[in-house]
């Protein structure tokens, strides 16, 4: 008589199952999936707020209103965080951004929520500072390099402020002054501003039709910053790589592109008392022809500085030459860009520079 295997009643091969194998196979699809989730959300983190452009630029009164119909239909965002003084908390007011393309223009529409009777605003001249009230500054990038960009700020009393970014948004040049408008207004909402900014005012880049776009507002007496994208403290308004996207840009015209400038400068004086007029009669002409969205050909005749702001009086007591900005017209047209990370001033054509800051932003390698 055969006695029966112990196994002989467990199936084929009578093998009991290894205690381990099921465990181990869950704690791997387990693992695997807290490793997908994790990385999901950190690409979720790291990813740019998107705004899209909606249509209807050339249906806009500039007035600071917000009160067409294109404004109502029109994308528009408002997650705003503080980058002061509470980093990341909400924002004590909510501030809302919508942008309307053209063929020619952006139009950028701001609602900002507030006490109209505690809004901080002084400055009406142009390229005023700002620092110590409330503004919104808006960037756009529109090579997309992550390094250039311009800056357009506007006050409740309609001030404006532009400049050229520069050192990868570790600096930007006021001198710059693009054509653009700005218009505000103020309700018992808090007050609102509409921007038109030309695109034949900026060099970009061609066929892009997504821009690199950050909004940054202040409430001066609360001391509060508030920030679109990338709201962290160590991060400027002014670095565009930081910035977020403005999306479903249309192919821009940039019409015929030509700028003409002239000028007369006349005056005289009598010398002695019977001598004749000592009469001054001297023309200048300055021709600006844009050749594509980032080339521009300039010309200048006898050139004028008639109109450019005197440099500020300092006296110099080191051995070291003092390096005063260029403000004049025809200089500050198509800079050369400057692609080194070191910090350099312009200076009067009387001391040549080695290298330059950039004032128009050229993202090429080229330069004609």
């Amino acid at each position: 008589m055969t006695a029966a295997s112990p196994s002989s009643g467990l199936g084929d091969g009578g093998n009991l199952p290894r205690t381990g194998s099921v465990p181990r196979a869950g704690s791997a699809a387990l693992l695997a999936f807290l490793f997908s989730a994790l990385a999901a959300a950190a690409v979720a983190q790291d990813a740019p707020p998107v705004l899209r452009a909606s249509p209807g630029a050339e249906r806009v009164t500039i007035d600071g209103m917000l009160s067409e119909a294109a404004w109502a239909a029109a994308e528009a965002a408002d997650a705003f965080a503080q980058t002061e003084p509470q980093e990341g908390a909400p924002p004590s007011f909510r501030t809302t951004v919508r942008v309307l393309s053209g063929s020619t223009a952006l139009v950028i529409g701001i609602q900002c929520d507030d006490d109209p009777a505690r809004i901080v605003s002084f400055s009406v001249g142009r390229d005023a500072a700002m620092q110590a009230e409330d503004h919104v500054r808006v960037v756009l990038g529109p090579f997309l390099d992550g390094r250039s960009g311009y800056v357009f700020a506007v006050n409740p009393r309609g001030a404006r402020y532009d400049s050229v970014i520069n050192s990868a948004g570790d600096g930007e040049n006021a001198e710059w002054d693009g054509i653009w408008e700005a218009a505000t207004s103020r309700s018992e909402r808090g007050w609102s501003v509409e921007i038109r900014i030309p695109v034949r005012t900026f060099a970009f880049k061609p066929g892009l039709h997504e821009w690199h776009f950050n909004v940054q507002r202040r409430v001066q007496r609360l001391l509060e910053t508030d920030r679109w994208a990338s709201p962290a403290r160590q991060f400027r308004i002014t670095q565009t790589s930081r910035a977020g996207m403005l999306a479903g840009l249309p192919d821009f015209a940039l019409g015929r592109g030509l700028d003409i400038r002239p000028a007369v400068t006349s005056g005289g004086g009598v010398p002695a008392p019977s001598a004749p007029v000592d009469g001054l009669f001297r023309p200048s002409l300055d021709i600006t022809q844009r050749l594509g969205a980032n080339v521009t050909a300039s010309m200048t005749v006898n050139t004028d500085f008639a109109e450019t702001e005197v440099d500020t009086r300092r006296t110099n007591l080191t051995r070291f030459p003092l390096l005063f900005p260029e403000k004049r017209t025809f200089f500050l047209e198509g800079l050369k860009i400057d692609d080194g990370d070191t910090p350099h001033a312009i200076v009067q054509p009387s001391t040549v520079p080695a290298r330059a800051n950039p004032l128009t932003p050229y993202s090429s390698k080229y330069e004609v």
